[in-house]
C-alpha cells in the first residue's frame, strides 16, 4: 500500500482547519494526508536524511510545518513546495548527540522556534526566520524530558517528564 509508513508511526497532528492532517514516522518520512478522503498527497522520505522523524506541528496559517527528529534537527517546511526544507535549525545539543525523540514547537507569535532536548532537559531557542540559535538553558527536570508545548496567545510553555512533572514556565520569547 503506497499510502502506508513502512515503520511505525511517532506522532499526527491536524492542520487548523481539519483540511489536511500530518503523520511522522521512524522510517525517516512524514505524510501530508487529506483530511476528509484520508488520501495521502504527499510524502517525504529521508526528510531527517533517513532518521526517524518525531513530532510536526502546523503554524498558526497552516503554510508550515516544523518537524523535528532523532538527532536534535529541526526543519520548517513549505506547504507549497515540501521538496526541500526552507530553513535547518541546528545546535541543539549541548552534551553529545540526541537520540531520544522529542518534539519542536512555535512559540506563541510564530517569532521562535523551542526545543529541548530529552535526556538533558536542555531548552534550545532559535529565531524562526534567521535559525540563529539565541540560547540554552536547562528545564531542571530530574529525568527525561518527553514533550514540550508552547502556548498559542501567551508567553509561556510546559515541559513534561519522566521525574513526573509538568513544569509551567513564562518566557520573555
Amino acid at each position: 500500500m503506497k499510502d502506508q509508513h513502512e515503520d511505525f508511526i511517532n506522532s499526527m497532528v491536524y492542520s487548523s482547519n481539519g483540511g489536511q492532517y500530518l503523520t511522522t514516522s521512524q522510517d525517516g518520512s512524514f505524510k501530508i494526508w487529506d483530511g476528509r478522503s484520508n488520501r495521502c498527497t504527499s510524502t517525504v522520505k529521508r526528510a531527517h536524511d533517513g532518521k526517524p522523524v518525531t513530532s510536526a506541528v502546523y503554524s498558526k496559517n497552516d503554510l508550515y510545518y516544523l518537524t523535528s527528529g532523532i538527532g536534535g534537527m529541526v526543519k520548517l517546511w513549505d506547504s507549497r513546495s515540501i521538496e526541500l526544507p526552507i530553513i535547518e535549525y541546528a545546535g541543539a545539543q549541548s552534551i553529545g548527540v540526541q537520540n531520544l525523540p522529542t518534539n519542536a514547537c512555535f512559540n506563541h507569535d510564530e517569532k521562535y522556534i523551542v526545543y529541548c532536548e530529552a535526556k538533558t532537559g536542555t531548552l534550545c531557542t532559535w529565531n524562526a526566520r534567521t535559525s540563529e540559535r539565541l540560547n540554552l538553558s536547562s528545564l531542571t527536570h530530574t529525568g527525561i524530558v518527553n514533550y514540550l508545548v508552547h502556548s498559542p496567545t501567551f508567553p509561556a510553555f510546559v515541559s513534561c517528564g519522566e521525574d513526573h512533572r509538568a513544569k509551567f514556565w513564562i518566557n520573555n520569547l
